[in-house]
């Protein structure tokens, strides 16, 4: 997993939704299909940032693979060099217990899900979202201003015009967007230098197979914050010029399992930042209803694995007070 010493995850959106977490298919799948599980192995990191099955990765990858097979498991995502996890289906209900009894098993999660944000329809005939029909200049016009982009008082809270009057960002630097996916076809995504979004690194983790589609509308609303074009239509992103990867791991649901695997990728593919704008819960335990990642037993351990692709995250919410700063 290529991965630098850390990844900086920069949560710039809210929830729009309830996030209860709750385990059980959300993908659009009948009750008697396969789980899906994440089964975590013990091992430690080497030098070289990669993971060491039992102490050693050569002699125990196959043993782990086959531990899961055993148990009556279909491994569906090899992740053990890169984090020492399997993703892997079953529809065995004695699949965890079973492998658990492995000495190379250290954990063995089901897949739990959280509500996302609702559909594009629903939302916008809830009044939630609007749409608004703009057409860029002609080319070969002089730039204008982008029509909302004095209405982006946040831009200016964080002094993003002044960092623009410096670098606008490069199209080298990669940013992964781990959401809904991105629109690649929403023109604010269109510039001089034409499109930002890279739809041929893009992966999509869920049933809903097209990293470069929007399965909701907030991956897209996500990535406009992060990098919409200077062309003359709608708002301006913090970082215009960089190249948005779309990591889908949303639909009107997000998935753990799907999750890990974003993070992964984008770990192997040497992005050099990724947002994941999923929620911040700054309220006392029992004080909402969103995540508690140390609280909850089986939360807490699906973040112990994500702390092993040393992702370190700040993230900042849409409340009017300052969060805690948290590491996920």
């Amino acid at each position: 997993m290529r991965i630098s010493p850390w990844i900086a995850a920069v949560a710039v959106a809210c929830w729009l939704a309830a996030s209860t977490a709750d385990t059980g298919n959300a993908r659009g799948v009948g009750a008697d299909s396969p789980r899906t599980y994440i089964v975590v192995f013990d091992g430690t990191t080497n030098r070289a940032g990669a993971f060491e099955i039992g102490g050693n990765y050569r002699d125990n990858q196959r043993p782990a693979l086959e531990s899961v097979r055993q148990a009556g498991g279909d491994v569906q995502a090899d992740l053990l060099r890169q984090v020492g996890a399997v993703i892997a289906t079953s529809d065995d209900p004695s699949f965890g217990d079973r492998l658990g009894r492995s000495a190379l098993v250290g954990d063995v999660i089901e897949d739990f899900t959280w509500p996302h944000v609702l559909g594009f329809d629903s939302a916008r005939a809830a009044g939630l979202i609007t749409v608004q029909n703009e057409v860029g200049a002609a080319a070969g016009a002089a730039p204008q201003p982008d029509p909302m982009q004095r209405q982006q008082w946040s831009m200016r809270q964080i002094r993003a015009p002044a960092a623009h009057a410096i670098q606008i960002g490069r199209r080298l630097v990669r940013v992964g967007i781990l959401d809904s996916g991105i629109d690649s076809r929403h023109p604010d995504f269109n510039g001089p230098r034409g499109r930002n979004v890279n739809v041929r690194l893009g992966r999509d983790y869920t049933a809903f197979n097209d990293p470069s589609r929007d399965s909701s509308y907030h991956g897209t609303h996500v990535a406009g914050i992060v990098a919409a074009q200077i062309n003359d239509i709608g708002v301006v992103g913090v970082a215009p010029n960089v190249t948005l990867v779309p990591i889908t791991v949303c639909n009107d649901f997000c998935f753990a399992a799907a999750v890990v695997q974003g993070i992964t990728y984008a770990g192997d593919i040497g992005l050099d930042v990724i947002n994941m704008s999923f929620f911040v819960d700054d309220a006392p335990p029992g004080g909402s209803t969103e995540f508690k990642c140390l609280d909850d037993p089986q939360q807490a351990r699906y973040r112990r694995l994500v702390q092993r692709g040393q992702l370190r995250a700040r993230a900042g919410g849409c409340a009017d007070r300052r969060p805690r700063q948290h590491q996920r």
